[in-house]
């Protein structure tokens, strides 16, 4: 595979500390619109592809005010929207 740009790769952790470094404890991971389940340390990213980083905590969220506290970092990339197709 040959790609014209150099790939810098970064991992969510990384990630995390870059754009949230307050940010500790328990943390999920989300890419665009898909958590990341399992492994999230696997996970590594080119560090030009990521467009924005936005964070939400869990008390954001009725369903979880009563209960542990986690944090939710959700990362956009720059990839283009794929069309929707209606049938």
């Amino acid at each position: 595979m040959e790609c014209n740009n150099q790939i810098e790769f970064t991992t969510l952790d990384e990630i995390r500390k870059q754009h949230f470094p307050n940010v500790s404890g328990d943390v999920v991971y989300m890419i665009n619109t898909f958590f990341v389940t399992k492994d999230a340390q696997s996970y590594k990213l080119d560090k030009n592809f990521i467009d924005r980083c936005e964070l939400l905590q869990s008390s954001e969220f009725d369903v979880f005010k009563d209960k542990m506290q986690f944090s939710i970092i959700r990362i956009f990339t720059k990839a283009k929207p794929r069309p929707v197709i209606l049938r």
